[in-house]
């Protein structure tokens, strides 16, 4: 996923959740592109950094695939 399609995922979740609609993000599996995704919610709309949004994900879902480099970022 590029940054721009993950921006509008992250803006068509933060639309969703403004009009207190439940919100469901899921992929195949749920193990990455999914968690990606909120992730970059998580970054873009609560100013959360990459690690920051992974380790709340984490607490949730402990078995998702942390995947940065699929947003070229190895460490922050």
């Amino acid at each position: 996923a590029s940054k721009n399609q993950l921006d509008k995922v992250a803006e068509l979740i933060h639309i969703h959740l403004q009009n207190n609609n439940k919100t469901l993000v899921h992929c195949a599996a749920g193990l990455e592109r999914s968690p990606l995704a909120v992730v970059w919610y998580l970054h873009r709309y609560h100013n959360m950094t990459i690690d920051e949004a992974y380790e709340k994900i984490k607490q949730c879902r402990p078995q998702i695939y942390i995947r940065k480099e699929w947003l070229g970022i190895q460490n922050e």
